[in-house]
């Protein structure tokens, strides 16, 4: 950003900010309560594997994306984490296979309770489904089970790809439609997943995905709701215990003194259930009786109807007075320094990172975040891009540990000032690549591609022979003299900046 525009960035100590004791957060309601802790039940993790369609390469931000929309229809009951990579496949042996991303380290560390795959469309591409068809369904099986190692049993939900639009991307969607999708369904049937279907629904939504493959933010809101309604259709546990000595919270928390005991309940009646806990807990059947309690901790049930559908929920037990560990507020300043503080200002479209860490490395712990306008995260460390004034306000989060308790910290993020704009970042994309270029000469007949940065905000393009765009990376396919020139994007965001770009291409002799 430029310094010019900096303005206001200021931080203060903790004591500065808050000058006194803590006192227990409920809601936007603060008491004098002894238990210092901001009770929240752990969500279910949700994990999306996928391509660009996935990480977002056509939205206006990752939060547009579609795990970010359904993280957001989804509520605070679960937490979506996005771990997409664009241009990938499913093939072991492609030029560009998602096995060798740190994203398929990190999906498999976050070890996720529902695990969503989205990948094929890029297989699907002739030049590389002609060569290597007869290795996707060997190579989607071990995708599964890299996920199912150790005795993990993830509910998995397949993705069959949205559709391709327009004559170029025919004969692409005609292998979606024809080979893959088949195959795709055939897995689901072999390995007992569930399938989200973005394609059948999405046959007449070409204006959501405006270069003919990614969607923008309007068909990521679209997949969302498609993703968001077969994950609550399929999760069915009402979750209920009941406690001899304690107290019980939001239905799926027990607070209880040393000794009690806890039945776990939970409906639907009929079906088979496998629960999972602290220290190799195991145990089967609807009803879970834990006696004489003297650590806390979280326990999960899967239930399995009688079609072999599976859903997930998670308990919590947590030993009155007790707390998890001591939590570090830290804050990023504008230069990408950490600064130990739970208080930061900054101006309208700015960003503010926030992260919780503790003294001593702790394995296994589990981070929620709540906020105003009904933010919610499930990561330790959380990012608010182009703020705006109304994301003002208190940002808790609470922190689990392996035993059930809990700790919380409070943030207080102010935002107020004048706004502050984004320096636009030039991005060609041909040949060798992204390029970080203003101009570029182009051979004609060839493909050439550009997408500036930020992408936290709109952008409109117009060009010559009458081009316009409203994505940010747009694509100028088959070049010629014609479309030799100047492309002038215009970017704006939710804090009312507007900026202009000028791409030069020309015509390489």
């Amino acid at each position: 950003m430029k310094t010019t525009l900096l303005a206001i960035l200021t931080i203060f100590a903790s004591l500065s900010a808050y000058g006194g004791e803590e006192k227990k957060v409920t809601g936007n309601k603060t008491s004098g309560l002894s238990e210092q802790v901001v009770r929240q039940l752990p969500p279910i993790r949700i994990v999306c594997i996928g391509n660009s369609i996935t990480e977002g390469y056509g939205n206006t931000c990752q939060e547009m994306a579609w795990p970010g929309q359904a993280n957001r229809l989804l509520g605070d009951g679960y937490t979506v984490i996005n771990c997409g990579v664009s241009g990938t496949t499913m093939f072991k042996n492609s030029d560009y296979p998602y096995w060798n991303t740190s994203n398929f380290v990190k999906a498999k560390n976050m070890d996720p309770q529902i695990l969503i795959i989205a990948l094929g469309t890029n297989d699907a591409h002739p030049s590389r489904w002609n060569k290597l068809s007869g290795e996707f369904k060997a190579d989607y099986l071990s995708m599964v089970n890299e996920f199912r190692q150790d005795g993990k049993k993830p509910i998995i939900y397949v993705c069959l790809p949205p559709p391709l639009f327009g004559p170029l991307k025919k004969e692409q969607n005609e292998v979606v439609e024809q080979k893959l999708i088949p195959c795709i369904k055939e897995i689901a049937k072999e390995i007992g997943a569930y399938i989200i279907d973005y394609h059948q629904p999405l046959l007449g939504a070409s204006e959501g995905f405006p270069d003919d493959v990614h969607p923008n933010d309007a068909g990521s809101a679209l997949m969302a709701t498609i993703a968001a309604q077969a994950i609550k259709e399929a999760q069915v546990i009402e979750p209920h215990l009941t406690v001899s000595d304690g107290k019980i919270e939001q239905g799926g928390i027990a607070i209880v003194k040393k000794g009690s005991d806890v039945i776990f309940n939970p409906t639907p009646q009929k079906g088979s259930w496998e629960w999972s806990g602290p220290e190799g807990f195991t145990a089967s059947g609807r009803n879970v009786k834990i006696e004489n309690i003297q650590r806390g901790g979280i326990y999960t049930a899967v239930y399995t109807d009688s079609n072999g559908k599976r859903s997930v929920a998670n308990f919590l037990i947590s030993v009155e007075g007790e707390k998890g560990p001591d939590l570090i507020a830290n804050v990023k300043d504008m230069e990408g320094q950490w600064i130990k503080s739970d208080f930061i200002q900054v101006n309208p479209g700015g960003s503010v990172t926030l992260k919780p860490t503790v003294e001593k490395k702790d394995e296994g712990l589990i981070w929620t975040w709540k906020g105003p306008k009904g933010f919610f995260a499930g990561t330790q460390e959380i990012t608010l891009s182009t703020v705006l004034p109304e994301q003002t306000g208190k940002y808790i989060v609470t922190c689990t540990d392996k035993h059930g308790r809990q700790n919380w910290k409070a943030f207080t993020v102010k935002v107020e000032g004048e706004k502050v704009c984004p320096d636009l970042v030039p991005y060609i994309n041909y040949q060798n690549g992204w390029q970080r270029v203003y101009e570029m000469e182009v051979k004609e007949g060839d493909n050439v591609s550009f997408g500036p940065h930020p992408m936290n905000g709109e952008w409109h393009w117009n060009g010559p022979s009458g081009f316009t765009s409203d994505r940010r990376d747009p694509t100028i396919s088959n070049f010629s003299k014609e479309k030799a020139g100047d492309y002038i994007g215009t970017f704006t965001n939710a804090v009312g900046c507007r900026l202009e770009l000028t791409i030069r291409l020309k015509l390489k002799k």
